[in-house]
């Protein structure tokens, strides 16, 4: 069962105990973010996993709206990624969205150093993401 720890106008995040999962679903709100909205609400993302003790995360982008630039990506990578991964995240699911450049820079975000050492797939269900979560 899902706990809801934390709700903005850009996402929800619910924590399922059981699993272990972490789960962030982006809202169509998101294309109003601005650089400084992003790094709070990922900041607020990490400091969840680490009090918490996340060993998976399930991120549903299919209404992420806001592109992130070359700057953000380094520093979602170098910062944030990093962090949850010392945290003790394992794997990362992303339900990918429509919108080809959002997912795109999604993507290149978690490419950098740190992202690589994590085990990352992306989906289009919640349900395949779930599955593949759980399996060990």
């Amino acid at each position: 069962m899902e706990e809801n720890l934390y709700q903005s106008k850009y996402q929800h995040i619910f924590y399922e105990k059981e699993t272990g999962i972490m789960h962030n679903i982006w809202l169509k709100d998101s294309q109003m973010m601005t650089q400084d909205d992003y790094k709070k609400e990922l900041i607020k993302v990490a400091q969840l996993i680490e009090t918490h003790q996340a060993s998976r995360q399930l991120i549903n982008t299919l209404n992420f709206q806001y592109t992130i630039d070359i700057d953000l990506q380094q520093w979602t990578n170098e910062y944030i990624i990093k962090r949850t991964r010392e945290a003790g995240i394992k794997k990362v699911a992303f339900i990918i969205a429509e919108e080809i450049f959002s997912q795109m820079s999604i993507e290149q975000a978690m490419e950098g150093e740190e992202g690589k050492t994590l085990d990352t797939r992306y989906f289009t269900s919640k349900e395949e993401a779930r599955e593949w979560l759980v399996k060990d």
